[in-house]
């Protein structure tokens, strides 16, 4: 038998998780022979059983690698021929390959530094409770300001996170949102943005608020959603 062979195979048994499958018939093993009913020839079939269908099912994952061409990301000095690849997987992955993968600043040292910070925060006294209220501020600012000006319009929210919605009746449920003037929100959005507030662009995606919009933040957006009420009443 040669080095290659024997290397393979101790590949294929995967020593940690055959050794715990082994820890566990032993302890079976003393539990019949404490009370007499170990028999020594089924114990061995039992072993071989779990034994070979550890190196089966680790071969036929090697040899799906092998088939799939993942070999060729293993560096040559640790390729044997069942060896699979950890490079190829990943260039299946977004941008590189067809698999879509989200996260903007994923692995980003300064958004870790920053979300950290936001945790501190966010466990202050309070912190939800001051948002909710901005949030609630807002939302019933934009309500009265839509109705000043004739328009149907209603908002929900929950903390720091809210909707709206140009409806007459409260949208609580999927067809309701659906049934909502998507042409009036995006009157209302580019109106908005041109006087300086950026809401998020669809009408059925979600806004949240910050703990860093004061009282003056709010008092804009709402004077300025005066202005672009007005302008989606007119159109």
């Amino acid at each position: 038998m040669t080095s290659a062979f024997w290397h393979g195979f101790w590949r294929l048994a995967d020593p940690k998780i055959s050794l715990a499958s082994f820890a566990s018939m032993f302890l079976g093993a003393c539990a019949a022979a404490a009370n007499g009913s170990l028999h020594f020839g089924w114990l061995a079939v039992t072993l071989l059983g779990i034994f070979s269908i550890e190196v089966a099912k680790n071969a036929s994952g090697e040899i799906f690698d092998w088939n799939s061409g993942n070999d060729q990301a293993v560096q040559e000095q640790d390729r044997s021929p069942f060896s699979g690849g950890k490079r190829a997987l990943m260039e299946q992955i977004a941008p590189a390959g067809p698999i879509y993968q989200a996260g903007t600043l994923s692995g980003n040292p300064v958004a870790m530094a920053a979300g950290l910070a936001t945790l501190a925060l966010v466990e202050q006294p309070g912190f939800h409770a001051a948002l909710e209220r901005s949030t609630r501020a807002l939302c019933e600012g934009l309500e009265e300001a839509a109705r000043a000006a004739g328009v149907a319009f209603t908002t929900n929210h929950v903390c720091g996170m809210f909707g709206l919605y140009f409806s007459a009746e409260r949208v609580e449920t999927y067809a309701q949102a659906m049934r909502s003037d998507a042409a009036r929100f995006k009157r209302f959005f580019h109106a908005m943005l041109e006087r300086g507030v950026y809401f998020a662009p669809s009408a059925f995606e979600a806004g949240f608020m910050s703990a860093a919009h004061g009282e003056r933040d709010l008092d804009d957006t709402i004077a300025a959603a005066r202005e672009a009420f007005a302008l989606v009443a007119a159109a």
